[in-house]
Formats: C-alpha cells, structure tokens, sequence
C-alpha cells in the first residue's frame, strides 16, 4: 500500500515581513511557493523534466501571507540561445521572494532541458527500463546489455552535443513582481 506524503512547513519565518495574517475582516492571499496546479502537482520540478515522484516523501507548504505577485523570466537577449522564457505568475511572500533571488533563479529550466534533450534523456530511460536487458538467460542478457549500453554512450555523445552547439545552457532567470 502506497504511503501518502508528509505535508510539512516551509514557511520562512527568519525573514523580517514574513507574516501569516492581514488586518481583521480581510481577505488574504496564501504564498504560492508549493502551490500544486491542476492536481498535476508542483510545477516546480525542472519545468516539468522530473514527475511527481521525484518529490520525495514530503509535499512542502508556506503559511505566510503572499506580499506579492511575480514571474520568473528572461529575455532574447539574455538568453544564449536568443530566446525568451516567462513563466506564470504566482503570489509569493518576502521570505520566498528572497530565497529564490539569493539561490532559485540560476538556471531556466527551458534552456537547461529543450525538447532536443527532453527526447534524448526519454530514449535513455526506456533503454534502461526495457525488460530485454534483464532477462533469465544469462549469455542473451549480456549480449542485450552491451547493446543497450553502446546505445546509452551514443545518446549521451548526442546530449553533449547539444550543449557543444549552445541549444542546451544556463540562462539565469530573474524574478520580478507583477503586481
């Protein structure tokens, strides 16, 4: 039987202005930092390269008051492939808003994993998860296994090519609020 996450408290509470309520009467927005989409889950996992499953045991939550609404961007001429990334806005509070300036906005996950590597990182697990590469027989399933890792060694010569030609980089993102 499945074991369902722990939810546990991310809330940055060491950061001066972090708050959780408003004044009496009013309407407060939550901060956003863990916030789940859709029932897809966080967003945050590599812009959508890592599934749920990578998460962990733990599902993180804030409590604090959202202090505003931001978007993490970069623009053409800030990006080494020339292209122009923005994600969706979502209400953070200061505490978060730090965080991710001082050490979440160093790498935009578009350029770091464009859909030229995406496929090639999906052939390679489909190479290590096929059932041919660990058959009973033992001779087959060496012979299986030296194909699947030349094949591996190809693919991987295919990834730093990639990088070689500049289609997968680092682009620092920047985080700025919207609202």
């Amino acid at each position: 039987m499945a074991r369902s996450p722990d939810v546990l408290d991310n809330t940055p509470w060491w950061v001066p202005g972090v708050t959780t309520g408003g004044a009496a009467g009013l309407v407060v927005t939550r901060c956003s930092a863990y916030e789940e989409r859709h029932g897809a889950g966080p967003r945050h996992l590599e812009g959508g390269f890592y599934d749920l499953a990578s998460l962990g045991p733990h599902i993180w939550t804030c409590q604090a008051r959202a202090d505003g609404r931001y978007v993490m961007a970069h623009s053409a001429g800030d990006c080494q492939g020339g292209r122009e990334h923005k994600g969706q806005p979502q209400w953070l509070c200061n505490g978060h808003v730090e965080m991710i300036r001082k050490r979440g906005s160093g790498v935009c996950p578009p350029c770091v994993h464009p859909p030229e590597e995406r496929a090639l990182q999906e052939a390679m697990e489909r190479i290590r998860i096929d059932p041919a590469n660990y058959q009973a027989d033992v001779i087959e399933r060496e012979k299986t296994q030296q194909k699947a890792v030349s094949k591996l060694w190809d693919i991987q010569a295919s990834l730093d090519e990639l990088v070689r030609r500049g289609i997968v980089h680092r682009c620092p993102l920047t985080l700025t609020e919207v609202s």
